[in-house]
């Protein structure tokens, strides 16, 4: 029995191993399938060019793709960057202005966090958030107190981004009010420390306290249409708003009125012009004693760019008008002009010159500043160093010692 069995389990075996090829033999075998190529990838539909003045890629280059360029249309890209920025700074002491030059030192000019969703190439969100809020100096220049304020959190940008083609494109919430360049400019792409005198004024801490002329964020709806090319290298944008009028992070308006914006810009190679005008009405006070203003404005700037040369020009003027007082009418303007040129190394000379007429009503208050840098970029790590000396001059009735020495260090991520 024992040797049935084992004889059974090799016939089995045997019929196992010779078992025919189900191809007939008359045929030769087939070549081994090659293998499939990969599937080709499917070019994803070009992403609406980001927002100049809301690039998310602080210190990347702005033509290139932006990182959830290509997302599935069913999902949302996420991206985190922001920048921070450290200052130290030194005024000139004055017996005729005490306050000047007494709060000399360190401070925490920004802590940006940035985030970023993108839904496919039509839609997106931007959400913009500051830790280093200073009450002495708003974001987009000097208010009205003085010493150094605390260091407070603050949001900056809120706003969803809805594109459907190119030429037309949907803005909702908290953004830049689309005035002047100067403002528009990210602050991680300045070229000085600070913005110019005509756009931020003067701190509290460093002369006679001046407020500036470019707006800040405001909450709104904007309608907005970017590089819409006429030939190869000529194209147009613009920029259309309605909105509060008062300001960031503010969730209510201060009247039953709105504010009223708009930007046209041309580009031509290595320059770009552009025109804006506002008119805000604005109510302050508190209830019952509220009083009504009107301010218009209008600005105009040109921007050149060319292998490490840039320059901007800029002039504004805003005129407010007392409704409720009858006081006269004040008319304010400004100007300045800056260049810079890249050298070797990441080395960058600067220079800039401006000019501002606060009140017209007053004679002897037009401020004039030189501003000389020298910025350098580290080549290995995402770092910039600004120097920056101020040479401040003023008119009789604010003459005062406060040349400005500022030096800042910026990270960007």
């Amino acid at each position: 029995m024992r040797l049935l069995f084992v004889a059974l389990l090799i016939c089995t075996s045997a019929a196992f191993a010779e078992e025919p090829s189900s191809q007939p033999a008359s045929q030769p075998a087939s070549p081994p399938a090659e293998p499939s190529a990969p599937p080709k990838a499917i070019e994803p539909a070009p992403l609406p060019h980001e927002d100049r003045m809301f690039n998310p890629v602080i210190g990347v280059d702005e033509e290139g793709p932006l990182p959830y360029e290509g997302a599935k249309e069913t999902s949302f890209r996420l991206f985190v960057h922001g920048y921070i920025r450290a200052r130290a700074s030194a005024a000139e002491t004055d017996a005729a202005a005490p306050f000047v030059g007494t709060n000399n030192g360190f401070n925490l000019a920004h802590a940006r966090l940035e985030l970023t969703a993108g839904y496919g190439n039509k839609l997106w969100l931007r959400f913009s958030l500051d830790g280093a809020f200073d009450r002495g100096n708003g974001f987009t220049g000097a208010v009205a107190q003085t010493g150094a304020g605390n260091v407070v959190a603050a949001f900056r940008d809120a706003y969803i981004a809805y594109q459907p083609f190119q030429p037309l494109r949907f803005t909702i919430g908290q953004f830049r009010a689309p005035f002047d360049e100067e403002a528009l400019t990210s602050t991680a792409k300045l070229l000085f420390v600070s913005r110019a005198l005509p756009s931020q004024g003067v701190r509290a801490t460093e002369g006679f306290f001046v407020p500036g002329l470019s707006p800040d964020r405001e909450l709104g709806l904007r309608i907005s249409g970017e590089e819409l090319h006429l030939s190869e290298r000529v194209y147009v944008s613009y920029f259309a708003a309605i909105t509060n009028g008062n300001g960031p992070n503010v969730n209510a308006n201060d009247n039953n009125h709105i504010s009223i914006w708009g930007r046209l810009e041309l580009q031509v190679p290595f320059v770009r012009f552009a025109a804006a005008g506002m008119f805000n009405p604005i109510t302050y006070g508190t209830y019952p004693n509220l009083f009504d203003e009107q301010k218009w404005g209008v600005t105009g700037d040109v921007r050149f760019e060319w292998n490490g040369l840039e320059f901007l020009g800029q002039f504004m003027f805003v005129q407010t008008k007392y409704t409720s007082t009858g006081a006269p009418t004040v008319n304010a303007m400004g100007a300045h002009g800056q260049v810079g040129y890249k050298l070797f190394f990441g080395l960058q000379p600067a220079y800039r010159i401006a000019w501002l007429e606060p009140n017209d009503r007053i004679s002897g208050d037009q401020l004039l500043y030189h501003t000389f840098g020298l910025n350098y970029e580290l080549p290995w790590v995402p770092i910039k160093v600004f120097v920056n000396y101020s040479l401040t001059g003023e008119q009789s009735a604010r003459s005062i010692k406060n040349n400005l020495f500022e030096c800042l260090v910026q990270a960007v991520f």
